[in-house]
């Protein structure tokens, strides 16, 4: 997630907006960030995702048919703390979680998954 261009200081909040291709469907991304603290040269941001499917159809991948999307639920939020010297984050932690339901054109099948990521990583000096 970009930094705005103005300056912004502790207790800032700005979003990203993005579509992203997921599987054969279409997925809005919708990130907040919040910049929670600003330590000499380290700045703690605070973030949240959200996705929302922009078709209520998943097109299957090589023709193999659709499926109608009867529920979508992706999310998540993490920190990042971010020295802007290096072109990483130096530290951060982020989960993302959700559930979907898809259905057959005819109805006769459903399928159901739950997901959960995490991530997370730090930079050995820290």
């Amino acid at each position: 997630m970009a930094f705005p261009d103005e300056a912004i200081g502790v207790g800032a909040v700005w979003e990203s907006h993005q579509q992203v291709m997921s599987a054969g469907i279409t997925i809005d991304q919708v990130g907040t960030a919040t910049l929670v603290s600003r330590d000499d040269d380290r700045v703690r941001v605070d973030i949240r995702v959200e996705q929302i499917p922009q078709e209520s159809t998943w097109m299957l991948p090589n023709g193999q048919g659709q499926l109608s999307v009867e529920q979508y639920t992706m999310a998540g939020d993490g920190t990042l703390t971010i020295d802007p010297s290096k072109p990483l984050p130096i530290q951060g932690d982020f989960t993302v979680s959700g559930d979907q339901t898809y259905l057959d054109p005819n109805g006769a099948t459903r399928l159901s998954q739950s997901q959960v990521d995490r991530v997370g990583w730090h930079s050995p000096e820290n």
